[in-house]
């Protein structure tokens, strides 16, 4: 009997004194998917909606979060371009007199994703055109890319998103929100969209005036020959012999 006493006495000192452990959280409770947050992001942003909620939950975002979410290039496609254009329109939005100083305004390191702190530069430059030096043409890679950029970006560069990026300008392509099932499609479309407006041939001089991103970004397009491959895919008004000139591009605000 005494024994029996004893045991239930430890048992009893045991039970009150060993906290309860908790069971371990799953490591994405209840997190919402990438994708959707920055398809929401644009499609509020271009209807001037409040963004708080949504930029804070991108903010939350890990890692790991896009690492599982953005397993390949269609996916960083649709989750970059919806964040750059989103970003872009918001801060433009509010203080549109940014506009002014653009070296800083594209360069300032003020969007939090997954913890990280990046500029319009980062995702443009060094994601979407797996870091390229901003000003080498398209030639120049980064020497010295940030860990971060080099693990979110691109397998390979897509010339398309010149054709998605909406920096502000008049001379920018307009801003949609790119989904993961069509994103190639959209991005097809936006090019050819994009180059009838923008792209007009002088037949008495032989002369193709073509968008300046075109030179900005030559090697992103495959050089000269890049160039005019992607004029005659898209129907653009373009013969053999002609002679490509680059018009101005117009940095008028237009939201």
């Amino acid at each position: 009997m005494k024994k029996i006493a004893f045991l239930v006495i430890i048992f009893f000192i045991q039970s009150v004194s060993t906290p309860n452990m908790a069971q371990p959280n799953p490591p994405h409770p209840n997190r919402p998917w990438p994708i959707d947050l920055s398809v929401a992001l644009v499609s509020l942003a271009k209807k001037n909606q409040p963004t708080d909620s949504l930029l804070a939950q991108i903010a939350a975002l890990t890692p790991g979060d896009l690492s599982v979410a953005l397993t390949n290039d269609a996916q960083k496609l649709v989750f970059w371009i919806n964040l750059y254009n989103g970003f872009t329109r918001i801060a433009l939005l509010a203080q549109p007199e940014d506009y002014q100083k653009r070296n800083r305004f594209f360069s300032r390191r003020r969007w939090q994703v997954a913890g990280e702190s990046l500029s319009l530069n980062d995702i443009e430059h060094g994601i979407l055109r797996k870091n390229q030096y901003k000003f080498g043409l398209g030639y120049l890679p980064q020497l010295f890319p940030q860990r971060f950029n080099k693990a979110q970006a691109l397998s390979q560069r897509d010339y398309r998103i010149h054709f998605a990026l909406n920096c502000g300008a008049r001379s920018c392509p307009p801003v949609l929100a790119y989904q993961p099932a069509t994103v190639s499609q959209q991005l097809d479309l936006a090019t050819k969209n994009y180059l009838a407006m923008e792209v007009y041939r002088d037949s008495s001089q032989q002369k193709v005036y073509v968008p300046k991103l075109l030179s900005w970004f030559k090697g992103d397009f495959g050089g000269k020959k890049g160039i005019e491959d992607l004029l005659q895919k898209n129907a653009a008004p373009f013969e053999k012999g002609d002679r490509i000139r680059f018009k101005n591009y117009d940095w008028t605000l237009a939201l």
